[in-house]
């Protein structure tokens, strides 16, 4: 599908054959041919402090590789803005943490979402406290209880 969508658009889509042994091993190989990897990050807390600068700072390629950043992301002027969002008062960085990340993907694209692990929970009108837990996506299960 990611193929076809790519061709499409209007690019020249040349998959690269691995095996699942071979996957992340080919994957973090800075010099092989792939110029897009399949990467997923899960959350340690519902900030852009946990997504932004892992995957969207600046990486040094020669010397640690890839890490989180699978894109070779690096732009001087998001790094600088992730280092002041992340000295503001703990109050503005959500703000600052939405708006560098519209700035980024607006401005570079550098990552192209391919899902997300958006969910639906059917539940009982005597079900309350039913919230999805955004990291684990589930229920809150401390918060549930039964009405009568």
């Amino acid at each position: 599908m990611l193929v076809k969508s790519l061709t499409a658009a209007g690019f020249k889509a040349t998959p690269v054959a691995t095996t699942l042994a071979q996957y992340t091993t080919d994957r973090e190989n800075v010099n092989s041919p792939i110029n897009i990897r399949a990467y997923g990050w899960c959350s340690d807390w519902p900030s852009g402090s946990t997504w932004i600068p892992p995957i969207l700072g600046s990486t040094d390629i020669k010397t640690v590789g890839f890490g989180a950043n699978q894109a070779a992301f690096s732009e001087p002027s998001v790094d600088a803005q992730i280092k002041t969002t992340e000295k503001a008062p703990i109050s503005q960085q959500p703000t600052l943490w939405n708006n560098l990340d519209k700035s980024i993907m607006t401005k570079y694209f550098p990552v192209i979402p391919q899902w997300y692990t958006g969910i639906a929970q059917a539940h009982g009108s005597k079900i309350q406290g039913h919230y999805d837990d955004n990291t684990l996506g589930m229920p809150t299960w401390k918060d549930i209880w039964v009405s009568k």
